[in-house]
């Protein structure tokens, strides 16, 4: 009798042994206290931003991605300007990772401090980028106080704002991109001394087959650094194969040895 209940406890205890070794492994935080985002728990083998991308056309690796390319602070006196002396110049890169969808309404906000580092905000916004499009573009602003820029960011794009853009037999979005819209003919004039500014003058063309609006920069460059930046919108589309006559004003108080004109479409 004695060896049988033995061999019984011992049947027992070996199949709660294997019961737990079948176990589930808890969900151990892993160091500093956060949750690893490859943990065991996924039995899919990815990890957890490798889901998100999984997400449709708001995945992380579809969302647009912004480089401030340079900026520039300036204390400038005028009377336009006078309760807000404070220009920063900035140059932007936006890059729409998204083949098959167009983008809308994309904000950039900008990460700004004050003196006593008190957080500030500002932001710009691109109103359309194509499929698998880079744009390069300026944007200034002026503020009432010294500012300390940190850098810059696209806020999520949401659903709603990617588009799918009618296409041509061979898949092509009906679209200008970047590369389609340029300017010729750019020439400064050196206006006499009653005059505050220079005057730059060229052309936007947009050679793709589709109307669009066209933002043209402006970039004041001293030794290859950018130090003041200005746009021009076109007021209406530019027809496809059409132009646009562009004069934008070059401020004479600021120490520049040459400079660029930028163009996309918006």
């Amino acid at each position: 009798m004695k060896h049988r209940l033995a061999a019984l406890f011992l049947t027992v205890a070996l199949f709660c042994t294997l019961l737990a070794g079948c176990a589930p492994t808890p969900d151990v935080p892993g160091p500093g206290g956060g949750s690893s985002s490859s943990g065991s728990t996924n039995n899919g083998g990815n990890s957890e931003s490798e889901d998100n991308n999984n997400g449709g056309n708001t995945a992380t690796k579809l969302q647009p991605k912004a480089y401030m390319e340079a900026y520039n602070v300036s204390y400038i006196t005028s009377e336009i300007i006078s309760k807000n002396p404070y220009v920063a110049n900035y140059v932007f890169s936006v890059v729409n990772p998204n083949k098959n969808y167009s983008l809308s309404s994309v904000k950039i906000s900008i990460d700004l401090t004050d003196n006593n580092g008190k957080p500030l905000t500002d932001y710009t916004t691109i109103q359309s980028i194509a499929p698998g499009d880079t744009v390069r573009f300026a944007y200034s602003a002026s503020y009432s106080v010294p500012v300390h820029i940190g850098g810059c960011r696209v806020d999520p794009v949401l659903s709603s704002y990617f588009k799918t853009p009618e296409t041509e037999s061979d898949g092509t979005p009906k679209m200008a991109k970047s590369s389609d819209i340029t300017v010729v003919g750019a020439k400064e004039t050196k206006t006499s001394s009653k005059f505050d500014y220079n005057i730059i003058n060229g052309t936007a063309l947009n050679t793709s087959h589709y109307p669009c609006k066209v933002k043209v920069s402006l970039l004041l460059k001293k030794n290859g650094q950018t130090v003041y930046a200005t746009w021009v919108n076109s007021p209406s589309d530019v027809l496809a194969n059409g132009k646009f006559p562009v004069t934008i004003y070059a401020p004479k108080n600021i120490d520049y040895d040459s400079f660029d004109l930028i163009a996309i479409p918006c």
